[in-house]
């Protein structure tokens, strides 16, 4: 980034308002590239698992967006009520970033038939509020991830609670 800064900086003042056209655009393509590098796709299902809960941690929204097919489903309350599409991914996820806490994701089974997997999750968010309360839940979560043509994995629905009933 360093470099980056630097040019942005010197080269114009060198050469012009070319210059800064052409710094700008690079300034732009590098910062692609690096959101890009770091969201990389998922080459296995529980690769998508890890990326969740690295994203969590480090509260991405992007790299969470990143994780789902455009149409894939969460469903974030053991009622069972899901909700399609990328808007509601981030919706859902936002609630869980906004409570600033901490993932704890393990995947205990993988079921793979061709590019379908299911995957068995055990899962905890844990943390303190806003308003200094302790926070901590989770649950067995049962995941379907779909292979796209690419070879990269992603979430088609993520059903947070699994098979929790609804209280």
């Amino acid at each position: 980034m360093l470099i980056k800064n630097r040019l942005a900086h010197v080269v114009p003042l060198a050469l012009g308002a070319a210059a800064v056209v052409t710094a700008a655009a690079y300034m732009l393509i590098a910062s692609a590239s690096d959101s890009l590098a770091q969201h990389t796709p998922s080459a296995t299902p529980e690769a998508v698992l890890e990326n969740l809960e690295t994203y969590l941690n480090t509260h991405d929204v992007d790299g969470i967006l990143s994780l789902f097919d455009e149409d894939g489903m969460v469903i974030f309350q053991p009622s069972g009520e899901g909700q399609t599409g990328l808007a509601s991914v981030e919706a859902g996820f936002q609630g869980f970033l906004d409570l600033g806490g901490t993932a704890d994701i393990n995947v205990r089974r993988v079921y793979q038939v061709g590019d379908t997997a299911l995957v068995l999750v055990d899962w905890t968010f844990s943390g303190t509020d806003s308003e200094g309360n302790d926070f901590a839940f989770g649950a067995a979560a049962t995941d379907v991830l779909k292979q796209a043509d690419d070879g990269a994995w992603y979430y088609l629905i993520d059903n947070a609670f699994g098979t929790t009933p609804a209280q």
